[in-house]
């Protein structure tokens, strides 16, 4: 609950910011978009995503499942881990002496399992609202810009995202992610 309200307080006040600035007083209104609202509805889509991924990253820190699962690209070795009981006490033996790390339960490696493939989700919906906005808006800098940006701090999340599991959750690179995820939160929220 309070990883959600800090990051729905961080959108509110940087809204405000944004709002309230002289740049926004100075920008032409953007009447209606020519594409329908495909741009609207991406961002909204991302939007609840990339929330949902940070709900996600909250309860994995609190519920010690940042590394569940402490390799990448595979998973135990493996493209579709072995998610069942008689695997697990094989998986918990693996961490012990593979990587030095606590047995893990089984939702635990779940709750991993749908970060990341929320994160995929967060990507493809990021990828498919900067085409929206390079097809409709490309020379409407305040509609284009904003979904560039995205892109690439979406691109920087994902890698932030690997090195964590890599460095084993290197306090360093765990700090950069999740921070990194409230300005990309803020990002898709001004968009």
């Amino acid at each position: 609950f309070h990883a959600c309200l800090a990051q729905s307080f961080f959108c509110l006040v940087a809204a405000i910011a944004l709002f309230t600035s002289n740049w926004w007083k100075r920008q032409p209104s953007v009447a209606q978009a020519r594409d329908g609202g495909a741009l609207r509805k991406w961002t909204v889509l991302t939007t609840v995503l990339i929330f949902s991924q940070l709900v996600l990253g909250a309860t994995m820190r609190h519920t010690n499942s940042g590394l569940a699962v402490p390799d990448f690209p595979r998973m135990y070795g493996h493209w579709i881990p072995p998610l069942n009981a008689a695997m697990l006490k094989e998986i918990n033996e693996t961490r012990i002496w593979r990587w030095e790390l606590e047995p893990v339960a089984l939702w635990q490696i779940g709750l991993h399992l749908v970060h990341r493939m929320n994160a995929v989700l967060v990507f493809i919906a990021v990828f498919i609202a900067l085409v929206a906005a390079w097809r409709h808006h490309r020379h409407s800098k305040p509609l284009f810009y904003p979904a560039l940006v995205l892109f690439g701090l979406v691109m920087l999340q994902l890698g932030l995202g690997i090195l964590v599991i890599w460095t084993q959750k290197a306090a360093d690179m765990a700090t950069a992610h999740v921070a990194l995820g409230a300005l990309t939160l803020a990002a898709i929220f001004l968009s």
